[in-house]
């Protein structure tokens, strides 16, 4: 659990995502990749990030471990990461699913952290243009602890906005799912964990129940225990998805000097957002 301060939350707060939750794209340039390693506290981090990863997902079975691994976790932790991860969990491509509606699956949806946030962006979006179109949110994710904690802390409070959660394996597992049943799909730090061939199966089985739209957090460096892949755009033009909007950001906003996010969390990674639409 993260130990963490009100003034930890001001300054993240402080980095703009409530005034533009596109503040990251502009602040990232290849030449600030570079300048990363002139940053003593992202090479401290980074060092022990690599290490970390590298000690954990040495020699195990990637499907096993996040399936049965247990993830115990507290509402002041879960609102906490909710609010640092909005820094690089853009909203992009969300406006469309708060103006058309429909069977939105969040896939990998964890602890449900950013289900929430989208349900927050749906709420004040909606309100914003004065609209009201029904919205059934589904959440699936392989863990049953990680479930669990969605189930307690993620809240609607939209009546029009309704929310499920079920723990299922839609790569391996074989699809009871209406085909076209979901209009979009929210696919957050799932694809960096799946090797080639999981990845495959999964965008097959997406090809045939999403409908409309996918949105797409990842990796795009690599790390032990990743797959960062910079021809995503390939991979879903094979399966009918073009994309449409794509940018590379930073985890975090861009310091020389030291890192932004006050508990250091992860070093100063690369990003990636992508929103892309079937054809």
């Amino acid at each position: 659990m993260i130990n963490y301060s009100p003034k930890d939350i001001y300054k993240i707060k402080k980095w703009g995502m409530n005034k533009n939750p596109f503040v990251a794209i502009n602040d990232f340039s290849f030449l600030k990749t570079e300048l990363r390693w002139l940053n003593k506290d992202h090479i401290e981090v980074y060092k022990k990030y690599f290490n970390r990863r590298y000690k954990w997902t040495n020699n195990i079975n990637f499907i096993k471990y996040y399936k049965y691994a247990q993830k115990p976790i507290d509402r002041k932790t879960w609102d906490y990461l909710r609010l640092r991860k909005s820094y690089y969990v853009m909203p992009l491509g969300w406006d469309k699913i708060a103006k058309n509606g429909g069977n939105v699956l969040d896939f990998g949806c964890g602890d449900g952290d950013i289900t929430q946030n989208l349900i927050d962006f749906i709420i004040k979006y909606q309100k914003k243009n004065k609209i009201k179109k029904k919205i059934n949110i589904i959440g699936v994710d392989i863990n049953k602890s990680r479930i669990e904690n969605a189930k307690k802390f993620v809240y609607s409070s939209a009546s029009n906005i309704k929310v499920n959660f079920i723990a299922k394996d839609l790569i391996n597992d074989k699809l009871t799912i209406k085909n076209n049943f979901f209009n979009y799909c929210l696919c957050v730090g799932v694809f960096e964990i799946l090797n080639d061939k999981n990845l495959l199966k999964l965008l097959t089985n997406l090809k045939k129940i999403v409908k409309k739209g996918i949105y797409i957090e990842d990796l795009f460096e690599k790390f032990p225990g990743g797959w960062p892949r910079d021809n995503l755009g390939h991979l879903l033009l094979q399966n009918n998805f073009l994309v449409k909007k794509r940018y590379v950001i930073f985890t975090e906003p861009f310091n020389k000097n030291k890192l932004s996010c006050p508990k250091k969390i992860w070093p100063i990674i690369i990003d990636q957002n992508i929103f892309a639409e079937k054809y």
